[in-house]
């Protein structure tokens, strides 16, 4: 069976909360000797930058998603005024299509 691809939101979720889970024991460990103070600070710093870093990313997908339905229904918009052909029914019918296929890509990540 073949192994099922991460998407890139899957892996910066993913980085993003263990980067985030492994700053708890050098911020919180008092029995534990995990180095020194500065030292647990900069790996603190450091996890705490890759984790915001990943969120950003993902905040970042979300609009490209965004925009590129609404770059869909801005070139629908511009087509409507083509006069009524086989062309424009064959248009209008590939964007229904693809709609589709991308509200089947949303529902199944889901």
């Amino acid at each position: 069976m073949e192994k099922r691809k991460k998407t890139v939101e899957e892996f910066l979720d993913k980085v993003s909360d263990l980067t985030f889970s492994k700053t708890a024991p050098y911020k919180y460990a008092k029995h534990i000797n995990y180095g020194s103070e500065k030292y647990k600070k900069g790996v603190v710093k450091s996890l705490t930058w890759v984790s915001d870093l990943s969120a950003y990313y993902l905040t970042q997908i979300k609009k490209i998603k965004q925009e590129f339905l609404e770059q869909i229904d801005k070139k629908e918009k511009e087509l409507k005024n083509l006069k009524d052909s086989e062309l424009k029914k064959g248009i209008f019918d590939g964007f229904k299509m693809a709609k589709e296929i991308i509200e089947f890509i949303e529902k199944s990540n889901k």
